[in-house]
């Protein structure tokens, strides 16, 4: 079952990335947060992580 949610927390990282849904799509799966932190890190501007807030937006942190 691990395996499974990082699969989809990959895959919905690296097909919404560009559309700015990463926590709608995480959230599906219960990994909104981690996709999100996980988006923000690959973004590779400096950024620690992220989380989802209360409107599904993806805040990343330094």
């Amino acid at each position: 079952m691990k395996t499974t949610r990082i699969f989809f927390v990959l895959f919905a990282l690296f097909t919404t990335s560009a559309f700015g849904i990463v926590c709608q799509a995480g959230e599906v799966f219960g990994t909104g947060d981690a996709a999100c932190s996980a988006d923000c890190i690959a973004k590779g501007q400096g950024f620690h992580g992220g989380f989802c807030d209360d409107h599904q937006v993806c805040n990343c942190t330094h």
